[in-house]
This record gives structure tokens, C-alpha cells and sequence, in this order.
């Protein structure tokens, strides 16, 4: 989305953000891939993303980091269950993966700020009228034929009430 729009939509609480988890010089994300099964889970150098601008850090003071090792312990699950080909923009995706890495990390069990992931938990509640090309990622320069596999994919979407992850709102 165009920063134009999004600055726009930040003024009525709607604007569209990417997350990730910045732990010991490292940011954990994750993104999506229609096309592969393995984890969308990725490590980069923090605040670099290649397609989203740096808005802000926000700190929290309360993580279990007595070592790293509790990230270590933590991100194999994580990993699992955030997979690529799961990624759905309003009902799974970086928001939610780093709502559930913070609250496993964290002492208090900390949440994201609300705003951050109110335009997916709007729009989940309209699920079943969005096309699904506009909720999976494919990759840039996929066959039309990748897309429309992809497309086609059972909906197979980890449900927010199964999976353990609250309404952000």
C-alpha cells in the first residue's frame, strides 16, 4: 500500500502495519509464500525490511531473556506452526505471529498495541467476502498457473479459537 494511503489511514486507526520481534540484535518475522510449506518465519537485521519502511520501535522491558535460550526454546513451535502457506492477511499473519512470539517471550505475557493488527481483525469479520488472491501472498513473477493453484488451495487457515491466539482489537 502506497505510504500516502496508510498515512491517511492511520488518521481513522485503520492504517496497515508490518511487525517483527527485535531480540539481541536480531528481528524475528514472518511472511507468507502460497507456493511452499515450510516455515514463514525469518531472522533479519532489525529495522532493514526490504519492502516495509521503519515507523517505531516499541520497548518491552519484562522478556524472559535470562539467556537466549528461552527465544531458542520458543522459536521451533513457532516456526512450526507459522508456516508459509498459511499466511492470511486478515486471520494469520505478522501481526499475529508477533503477538504470540512477545506474549511466549514475555514475563507478563505482553500483548501488541491494539492498533496495530485492527485493520485485519475488521476485516476478518468479512472473511467469507474477500477473494482469496487478496489474503495469500505469491510471489512476484509467478506463473499464472502458481496463482490460480494457490487459489485453489484448501482453506486450511489456523482458526484464532483453536490455535490459542485472542482477538487483537
Amino acid at each position: 500500500m502506497p505510504l500516502k494511503y496508510n498515512l491517511k489511514l492511520a488518521r481513522i486507526g485503520l492504517a496497515i502495519y508490518h511487525t517483527g520481534i527485535e531480540i539481541n540484535g536480531s528481528e524475528y518475522a514472518y511472511g507468507g509464500n502460497a507456493l511452499i510449506e515450510s516455515t514463514g518465519v525469518y531472522e533479519m537485521r532489525p529495522k532493514r525490511h526490504d519492502v516495509f519502511a521503519f515507523r517505531e520501535s516499541i520497548e518491552v522491558k519484562d522478556l524472559k531473556l535470562e539467556s537466549i535460550e528461552v527465544v531458542y526454546r520458543v522459536l521451533p513451535g513457532i516456526m512450526k506452526k507459522f508456516r508459509a502457506n498459511k499466511y492470511d492477511m486478515l486471520k494469520f499473519n505478522c501481526n499475529h505471529f508477533s503477538d504470540e512470539f512477545l506474549r511466549q517471550i514475555s514475563k507478563e505475557r505482553n500483548r501488541l498495541p491494539a492498533y496495530l493488527n485492527r485493520p485485519a481483525n475488521f476485516g476478518s469479520r468479512l472473511h467469507c467476502l474477500v477473494p482469496r488472491k487478496y489474503l495469500i501472498v505469491v510471489p512476484p513473477g509467478s506463473s499464472e498457473e502458481e496463482v490460480q493453484m494457490a487459489c485453489m488451495k484448501k482453506w486450511d487457515v489456523v482458526d484464532s479459537k483453536r490455535s490459542g491466539l485472542k482477538s487483537v482489537s
